[in-house]
Parts: C-alpha cells; structure tokens; sequence
C-alpha cells in the first residue's frame, strides 16, 4: 500500500495578518513539506501575497467564490479544491479538482451517491470528506476500505477538531490507509 499524503490546509482557514510578508509564508510552508507535509493549500489572498514566479507545484488553491477561477489555470498548482457548493465549477478547472463534502454527520456512502448523480465529477481526482470522525481506528478502517472499494476516487479524510479527537482521526484514517489526510 502507498504512503498517506498529508496536506496542510492551515493557510486556508485562517486570516493571515496583513502584515504578512511573502517571504515569511514561504519559511512557513517549507517548514510544513520539511516536516513531511506534501501539498499546502492556501487561498488567493494568499496567493496574491506570493511572489509572481514562485514554485505552486506543492500547493493547492481552494477555490472560496467564481472569482478565483482567474488564477486557477495560469499558475502551476499541483491540485485545486472545490467545495461542493462550487463543484458546477469544475468542468472549468483543467488542473487535478479535489472535491471537498462537508459530512455534518451524515452517511458519506450516501452523499457520494447524491453528489455523483447531481454533478458531472470526471475532473475531479479525488473526494475529501469533511467531519467529525470518530478516532476509533477499526470504524475508521471500515470507511476507509469501504469508500475505496465502492468509488473511484481516492479518499481524502478531514477531521474537525469539534470533539478535540481530530489529531486521532487523522492517525486513525493514516493507519487505515486513507490516500489522504487534510
């Protein structure tokens, strides 16, 4: 089996402080792939504190509204998210679409299935879900295994920190092979 891909999405889920210089994100970001992070996913007013001929084939760009489809292809990044709210988007994207579902509790083989016949998914590489997981490691595996036998797409599983366990979720969804780890 292949080693789990670990993506950090801290620099898309926070305000940066708009004294922020370039420079200090990029000590940020290669700090996370010195410590085995493979892709950092920012959003474009991160993108847009970056120098012009920086290196983005080890960041992801979360696409937040249909502006954001101006930079998307002109720039070399290694993935784009989409959440689902954005998934007509898609088809747009020529890079590899990692489409993001917010679980909230529900079935994910069930949501699948609604968001499979609701879009047109052929450019998306990949599905992550989003939720509270529970970080007992055997119902991690089972979701895991099953959501990799059932759909194509390799499985990139987010843990929230609501119930403080998301650090042992994403241990968990390691152990259980998830392809990824947000």
């Amino acid at each position: 089996k292949t080693k789990t891909v670990i993506i950090d999405n801290s620099l898309s889920r926070r305000t940066l402080d708009e004294d922020a210089k370039a420079v200090e994100i990029i000590a940020y970001m290669q700090s996370l792939y010195e410590m085995g992070v493979k892709y950092t996913e920012i959003t474009t007013d991160v993108f847009l504190r970056l120098p012009p001929g920086h290196d983005f084939s080890k960041t992801i760009l979360r696409v937040t509204c249909e502006d954001d489809l101006y930079y998307v292809n002109s720039f070399n990044f290694a993935y784009v998210v989409l959440p689902a709210n954005l998934t007509q988007f898609a088809a747009r994207i020529t890079k590899p679409v990692i489409s993001e579902i917010y679980l909230r509790g529900s079935n994910p083989f069930t949501v699948t299935k609604m968001f499979k016949r609701s879009f047109d998914l052929s450019n998306v590489s990949m599905i992550r879900y989003v939720d509270n997981f529970d970080d007992n490691k055997e119902t991690m595996k089972k979701l895991v295994k099953g959501l990799q036998e059932k759909f194509i797409w390799p499985v990139d599983i987010c843990p929230l920190n609501k119930k403080s366990a998301g650090v042992s979720a994403a241990i968990s969804a390691v152990f259980a092979h998830a392809d990824c780890v947000t």
